[in-house]
């Protein structure tokens, strides 16, 4: 048997090879072709995944809650500033206070204010001013002689330069004199004759 062919009986043979051939070669195109498209596809993905991510607004920290707090309103406790206590009213003077002599003013009213105001206080009739003067001293100095003595005087002693005393003393005898409705003020004075405080009160009147 013979090696060689006919030509007409290789030409389909041949044929079949070509027609694979250049279906491998076509394939291999294909191929080539789609991992193009891929590699450019997966770029580009990758380019507009970035491109996004420039044109999202930057991220800004999130906003700040502000808690305002009433303040508590504490209670305060005011410091209690003790009250001075009134004066003590200085004790009655006793004794002979003229440094020698027999007979001497005393200066002061002796407490003598307080307790005519308070005993009219005491009887519904409003207080009045009082003081010390030195003519109402003159009077008590003269023991109530009525030429050294103001208008509406009235005079009495006293073992002491009492006030309290001096008022009762009064009031035991013309309390009416006291309580006078009419009194907008009076004048206070004392003196030591004899070994006793004399007292003298004169008051001024409305009507004068």
């Amino acid at each position: 048997m013979s090696d060689y062919l006919d030509p007409e009986e290789r030409e389909p043979v041949d044929g079949s090879r070509r027609r694979a051939l250049w279906g491998l070669v076509v394939l291999g195109c294909v191929a080539v072709i789609i991992g193009s498209l891929m590699v450019l596809l997966g770029g580009g993905s990758g380019n507009k995944n970035n491109n996004t991510g420039l044109d999202q607004p930057p991220l800004t920290s999130p906003p700040t809650t502000v808690i305002k707090s009433t303040p508590t309103h504490r209670a305060t406790t005011k410091a209690i500033v003790p009250t001075k206590p009134a004066p003590k009213p200085s004790p009655p003077r006793t004794g002979n206070p003229c440094a020698g002599a027999a007979t001497c003013g005393v200066s002061g009213d002796g407490g003598v204010v307080t307790a005519l105001n308070a005993y009219r206080t005491e009887h519904g009739e409003k207080t009045v001013s009082g003081a010390a003067t030195a003519r109402a001293e003159t009077c008590a100095l003269h023991q109530g002689a009525a030429k050294y003595c103001a208008q509406h005087w009235i005079y009495t002693t006293s073992p002491s330069q009492s006030g309290t005393d001096c008022i009762k003393g009064f009031a035991g005898f013309n309390p009416s004199w006291l309580l006078d409705k009419q009194m907008t003020s009076f004048s206070v004075g004392w003196a030591y004759v004899a070994g006793t405080y004399q007292c003298a009160v004169a008051k001024t009147l409305s009507t004068d």
